[in-house]
C-alpha cells in the first residue's frame, strides 16, 4: 500500500516538473519572439499599469475642483498608485538586456518571470480591488 502511494507521488512530481519545463521553454520562446523582450502577458500588465498611473494622477490633481466625497477617496487612489508603480517596477525588473546576457538572457528571463508570478498576480489582484473600488465610489457621485 505504501509503495503505491509512492508511486503515485513520485509520477506527481515527474509531471510537475515536466510542466514547469514546458512552461519555461514556452516563455523562452514567447520572450524571443516578442520585439521588446518581455513575456506579452507583461507588457499588457504594464501598458495597463501607466494607464492607471495617469488615471490616478489625474483624479488626485483635480482636487482643486472635486467634490468631497474625491476627497474621501484620496488614501485608495495613492494607494492604488503606489501598487502599480510598485508593479511596474517589478515587471520592469524581469527584463534583461539582451545585449550583456545573450547567451542565457531567454530562458533567465522566462526563469525570473516564474518565480516572480505569486507576487505580480498578488500585486494585480490588489490593484484591480482597488480600482474597481475608485470606480465603484466614482458611480455613486455621478448619480
Amino acid at each position: 500500500m505504501a509503495e503505491s502511494l509512492a508511486a503515485i507521488s513520485l509520477a506527481s512530481n515527474i509531471l510537475q516538473f515536466v510542466e514547469m519545463g514546458v512552461k519555461l521553454v514556452s516563455n523562452s520562446a514567447n520572450i524571443y519572439r516578442s520585439a521588446d523582450g518581455k513575456l506579452p502577458q507583461n507588457a499588457e500588465l504594464e501598458d495597463l499599469m501607466i494607464d492607471l498611473e495617469w488615471m490616478t494622477r489625474r483624479l488626485l490633481a483635480s482636487k482643486d475642483h472635486a467634490p468631497k466625497e474625491l476627497h474621501a477617496m484620496r488614501n485608495t487612489i495613492e494607494t492604488c498608485l503606489t501598487l502599480a508603480g510598485e508593479l511596474r517596477t517589478v515587471l520592469q525588473g524581469l527584463q534583461l538586456d539582451r545585449d550583456k546576457h545573450r547567451n542565457v538572457w531567454r530562458f533567465a528571463s522566462a526563469l525570473l518571470a516564474a518565480r516572480k508570478s505569486a507576487n505580480v498576480k498578488d500585486l494585480e489582484e490588489r490593484i484591480f480591488k482597488l480600482r474597481d473600488q475608485i470606480c465603484a465610489h466614482l458611480i455613486v457621485m455621478l448619480r
